[in-house]
């Protein structure tokens, strides 16, 4: 129980405490016979009645105070579940978003490698530091449940569209490293043109990719906005 529900709790027990003890002194000095200061004869009833009376309507009281007290602190109770019920899944989102971080990244290094290959040829060490970097950002985006059921069919579909772009992508790099075997230890010479198609092909596939990524993002905002 926390600061909070604990402080609610206690005033309650004591508002409720203090009523009770009022209602049984007024009880008992009524059915006892002592002497009040204002007159309790009505012309109807004995004194007895009077005390019950004056019990059951002062229980009565302490109940509907009780009563909505504990409605009250319910309802705080089920507000704070449910901003700690938003804030998780906030936070489960965030981690939708940052998941595709590295595969958004594959275009941008492939163009700016094939930019630099239009005005002189890289080296074939060059070349295969890139496929190396491309194969670790290519890897596929698995999101847990806790992700998966705050999205949507749409959102699903379109990772599931850019894991098939990032197993194009592995596959050309992998010919691509094929390549580089062949020339058996000669990292110093230039790329040629057969290289350079793999690399374009790489960067087909990447675009793909970087599309499925933005759209992707745009559906988990939506999905954010609905919390």
């Amino acid at each position: 129980m926390d600061a909070k529900s604990s402080k609610v709790s206690w005033g309650i027990l004591v508002g409720a405490t203090v009523v009770g003890f009022v209602a049984g002194a007024a009880s008992v000095w009524m059915l006892f016979g002592e002497e009040w200061s204002y007159s309790l004869d009505f012309g109807t009833g004995s004194r007895a009645d009077w005390a019950a009376a004056a019990g059951t309507w002062v229980i009565g009281c302490a109940a509907a105070y009780y009563a909505r007290q504990a409605h009250m602190h319910r309802k705080d109770e089920v507000r704070e579940q449910r901003a700690r019920s938003a804030r998780g899944a906030k936070a489960w989102l965030t981690l939708a978003d940052t998941s595709i971080i590295n595969a958004k990244v594959i275009k941008p290094q492939v163009e700016a490698f094939l930019e630099e290959a239009d005005s002189e040829r890289p080296e074939v060490w060059h070349w295969d530091d890139l496929l190396k970097r491309v194969a670790l950002n290519a890897k596929d985006v698995v999101l847990p449940s806790e992700v998966t059921d705050l999205l949507d069919e749409d959102a699903i579909r379109e990772i599931a569209r850019l894991n098939f772009a990032l197993d194009a992508i592995r596959g050309t790099v992998a010919r691509g490293q094929g390549y580089i075997a062949d020339y058996k230890g000669d990292v110093n010479r230039k790329i040629d043109d057969t290289d350079m198609k793999v690399t374009r092909d790489i960067l087909g596939f990447a675009m793909r990719a970087h599309e499925n990524c933005t759209e992707f993002k745009k559906l988990v905002a939506v999905a954010r906005r609905s919390l």
